[in-house]
């Protein structure tokens, strides 16, 4: 008796599917090449992307990275992306997202919520050290529109501890990104809380 030929099993594309996931994905590119004049305008010095866009951008990486991956499967069965390693990928933009608001970069300077992006505090610290070295004995600084007249060396030593607590605000962050690679289930990440940790604020 011949032996019964198997044949090999052949995946059922579901086209419509595969169209709407196409699509959804285009919709993401697009949306990048939309927003890709904020990046150039920003690298030349111009105006810094909204952080809004920034997390949209970010988040849309990813979901066209997720949907290749679904378009895999529905085409040859193979996943490249895992719902885990999506949901994991999300929740670092989010951390992401948090480092940059107000909520992390702000400090208290006679009852005003400000922040000195890194630039700033370098050049802050090189300008005050030249006024410290012509014998001045304070300085002026410009926050807002609003003056602040501060001894040289309170300014200095401000700039010193805004270095530092910006320093631990990036350990943090740097752990909670840590933390959410190491979670092993969806629900873990969805209930991860990543506000958490951050140093008191300072208050000058």
């Amino acid at each position: 008796m011949a032996e019964e030929m198997i044949m090999p099993e052949v995946n059922e594309i579901d086209y419509g599917e595969l169209n709407e996931k196409s699509a959804e994905m285009m919709g993401y590119i697009n949306y990048l090449t939309d927003t890709d004049y904020m990046t150039h305008r920003e690298a030349e010095g111009g105006k810094p992307m909204p952080l809004e866009v920034r997390r949209k951008r970010s988040e849309a990486r990813v979901k066209i990275s997720k949907l290749r991956s679904d378009i895999a499967v529905l085409e040859e069965g193979e996943p490249t992306m895992s719902d885990l390693d999506y949901a994991k990928e999300l929740k670092k933009i989010e951390i992401a997202v948090y480092d940059k608001t107000d909520a992390v970069n702000s400090f208290y300077l006679q009852g005003k919520k400000i922040w000195l992006p890194k630039e700033t505090r370098v050049g802050l610290v090189n300008s005050i050290s030249i006024e410290k070295a012509a014998k001045k004995s304070s300085t002026n600084l410009w926050f807002d529109g609003v003056e602040y007249n501060l001894p040289i060396d309170s300014a200095l030593q401000m700039l010193s501890a805004l270095e530092l607590y910006a320093l631990d605000c990036y350990n943090v962050t740097q752990q909670h990104l840590a933390a959410v690679s190491k979670l092993e289930s969806e629900e873990e990440v969805g209930k991860y809380d990543y506000t958490t940790g951050y140093p008191e604020k300072l208050n000058l």
